[in-house]
């Protein structure tokens, strides 16, 4: 009699994980499942009852170790890591295995292509932490080790749960083009009035649209929202869009950041160009900016989304499935330039979160 197939519940925002697993488990005795959209892990976990699990620790660390722990105090089971790059990742890693984890995998760069020699490998560490008995962690010990991550993590890792910058973030900018106008009616009336920061758009899209969208927007939403004007000061709880055929960037007057516009450099592909804001954010801002790329074609954001993260400032990319295009968001999360990669209704959220650590650092 021919086994049944064995679950394997894999963790991850990242298709192209999600992907390469699919392609190793493809003719072997396991299968993928991925956990329900808006259930606690552990609660997933008990419900799915998979033989092991595959957390991907690249994203969101901090939330993965919360995973982590999750599981393993209350529905234990054997766990592997995930990571396309463990040498960025060791107190991560060493803290999962803290917490019961069994091993690391390491998941080569390319296309999700498998060479045999790779893939038998790979599946023989699968049956090999299937093998072992899972750990059972106390949420008490749990609480110990998260608390003594959150305090060390920041030192030895890029990752969201250590929040790069020890100001009030000063301004949050954001690319979009395919299916841009559906995700901004659904992105930016979940902005609170109060919101601390300006936010900066650059939506491309063929010119003579967007003050109608903007219209749209201001009538609907709690924050104000308008055409960036050359010089004016930006302020929290407004959202700024770039005008047709003329770039957006922040400039610094004294301790205040203003719009300017212009239409250099010329003979980009897209005029405004995210690059250019993001880029004017990186230089002006340091480490008190957030940049958010979502859905679109091509590349426009990614290179400006690069000297925010050199700089110290916080990335967050729109995932997948609930990008209409998942071309931009996805240039930038394979070049592993993103801290952070949400699902379109929790960017609100993932920037409140941000903030507010920021906020109680200041304090």
């Amino acid at each position: 009699m021919a086994m049944r197939p064995r679950k394997i519940l894999i963790v991850t925002e990242d298709y192209s994980m999600f992907r390469f697993f699919s392609v190793l488990t493809r003719d072997t005795d396991y299968y993928l499942v991925r956990p329900s959209e808006g259930i606690p892990i552990e609660t997933e976990t008990e419900k799915s009852n998979p033989a092991a699990v595959i957390v991907d620790i690249d994203t969101s660390s901090s939330t993965r170790i919360d995973d982590i722990a999750s599981i393993m105090t209350f529905s234990p089971r054997p766990l592997l890591m995930a990571s396309r790059s463990p040498e960025d990742k060791k107190t991560t890693i060493e803290t999962g295995f803290e917490l019961g984890a069994v091993d690391v995998v390491v998941i080569p760069e390319g296309p999700p292509a498998i060479q045999p020699a790779l893939k038998k490998k790979l599946v023989r560490r699968i049956e090999v932490c299937l093998s072992k008995k899972p750990s059972i962690i106390s949420w008490n010990k749990a609480e110990e080790v998260i608390s003594e991550y959150r305090h060390t993590s920041g030192r030895t890792e890029h990752s969201p749960s250590a929040l790069r910058t020890d100001q009030k973030i000063e301004v949050v900018g954001v690319a979009i083009s395919t299916g841009g106008p559906n995700a901004l009616s659904r992105f930016i009336p979940t902005l609170p009035q109060e919101f601390s920061a300006p936010v900066l758009v650059v939506q491309h899209i063929i010119p003579g649209f967007i003050e109608g969208i903007v219209r749209r927007l201001d009538s609907v939403c709690d924050v104000r929202v308008k055409i960036a004007e050359q010089d004016e000061a930006l302020k929290e709880g407004t959202v700024y869009f770039a005008p047709d055929r003329l770039h957006l960037r922040v400039k610094r007057e004294a301790d205040d950041l203003h719009a300017d516009l212009g239409s250099e450099p010329s003979g980009l592909l897209f005029c405004p160009s995210a690059d250019v804001l993001f880029n004017s954010m990186a230089e002006n801002c340091g480490n008190r900016c957030i940049g958010v790329i979502m859905t679109g074609m091509g590349h426009d954001g990614v290179v400006g989304l690069g000297a925010i993260k050199k700089t110290g400032g916080i990335t967050i990319a729109q995932d997948r499935e609930s990008s209409a295009i998942y071309g931009m968001a996805r240039v930038a999360v394979d070049a592993k330039i993103i801290d952070s990669i949400v699902p379109l209704e929790k960017i609100s959220g993932e920037l409140d979160r941000f903030m507010s650590t920021a906020r109680r650092a200041t304090r």
